[in-house]
């Protein structure tokens, strides 16, 4: 797993990673941009999964306030 809020990941930074299962290597492009990188076989799947974790309401939260 990684740490994006690290310092280290800065733009420029190119990590191999497991994404949805499914090996992936990430690019930094810039501080909130990044580019995916999968085998053509898994980017309908890679990009159906991007989708449904951006949806509203998916957002994580580590504490529930009030």
């Amino acid at each position: 797993s990684l740490d994006l809020l690290d310092p280290a990941y800065g733009p420029g930074t190119c990590r191999r990673m497991r994404y949805a299962e499914i090996a992936a290597l990430l690019d930094v492009v810039e501080p909130d941009v990044f580019d995916i990188y999968v085998f053509r076989s898994y980017a309908d799947y890679t990009w159906d999964y991007v989708v449904a974790t951006a949806r509203k309401g998916s957002e994580i939260r580590l504490f529930k306030s009030g």
